[in-house]
């Protein structure tokens, strides 16, 4: 009967709520990130930012791209007009890396950066990218000016501005542990990646 399945329904969304604040009582970090719907303010992402480090986030409209420029002490926003399907570009970088075509990378890569990443101080030593949208596909370790992006500054990522001051509590690591595994090769492969013969001595210096 329907008096039935209401008082089931109840039921169960009473337990659910108690289950959310069981969640809440006992795993707080992981009610955080899973519930918690609050949004943390510029301040509270420059406390976490150290000041060698500048925290760039993308947010992607119709025809053009916000760019949220963050650091220790500034912050602005930078509105970019899209003239060219980004989508594309993207893929073409993607599609050049794949198949090694140097002057289509060369051309995208040289494109995206100038779209995609403003110019910052000499002082800044790593990038955080908070991607959005199909930005979440591109490698931007790749993007290049006269030199890669990556070779300029240490790149970071992460899903939101949010998170990454969440992240940001230090962790006291007893007894730290790393997994590397090497030789990297690809044989025969149909994607045409290059193997890494040197990652095994990498390994070992480690």
């Amino acid at each position: 009967t329907i008096s039935a399945l209401k008082d089931q329904l109840f039921s169960v969304q009473d337990q659910y709520r108690n289950f959310i604040s069981n969640l809440e009582s006992k795993y707080p970090e992981y009610y955080n990130l899973k519930f918690n719907q609050e949004i943390v303010t510029v301040e509270e992402v420059q406390q976490k930012l150290k000041e060698d480090q500048l925290l760039l986030s993308y947010f992607l409209a119709d025809e053009s791209i916000f760019i949220f420029r963050i650091s220790k002490t500034r912050m602005n926003v930078e509105q970019v007009l899209l003239e060219d399907d980004l989508r594309k570009m993207i893929i073409g970088l993607k599609n050049a890396i794949q198949f090694k075509i140097t002057k289509l990378f060369d051309t995208y890569s040289r494109e995206l950066r100038s779209l995609l990443i403003p110019e910052f101080h000499s002082s800044v030593n790593e990038v955080i990218i908070v991607p959005g949208g199909v930005l979440g596909t591109l490698p931007f370790e790749a993007l290049k000016k006269d030199k890669f992006l990556l070779e300029e500054v240490a790149i970071g990522y992460d899903y939101s501005a949010t998170l990454f001051t969440s992240r940001k509590k230090q962790v006291d690591f007893q007894d730290p542990k790393i997994m590397l595994v090497a030789p990297v090769e690809f044989k025969e492969n149909e994607t045409l990646k290059s193997s890494l013969p040197a990652t095994k001595e990498e390994v070992k210096e480690i």
